[in-house]
């Protein structure tokens, strides 16, 4: 988490800590029935990879400022691809 800015590793860390009773809950369930064991540990990688990859990708803005970017679209032979994903 030292790459993350310091905004979105807070609040990464404060969402591990609320779901940690939960994943407690769950692990103990799990050590007594099979297929929950196979849906915790789908839950307690699933969800912090999750959280990890909003947290490190949401929101990104690129490298350029958008006067950068329509400054250099506008003097060279460029082309802006828009690759946002939109649910």
């Amino acid at each position: 988490m030292d790459s993350l800015p310091a905004p979105a590793a807070e609040a990464l860390q404060a969402a591990a800590a609320a779901v940690q009773p939960t994943t407690d809950k769950l692990w103990a369930y799990a050590s007594s029935d099979p297929k929950a064991g196979a849906a915790a540990t789908g839950l307690a990688v699933g969800l912090p990879l999750l959280a990890f990859w909003r947290a490190r990708l949401a929101g990104y803005s690129g490298q350029l400022q958008p006067a950068k970017a329509l400054e250099l679209l506008n003097k060279s032979n460029s082309l802006l691809i828009d690759i946002r994903y939109v649910p």
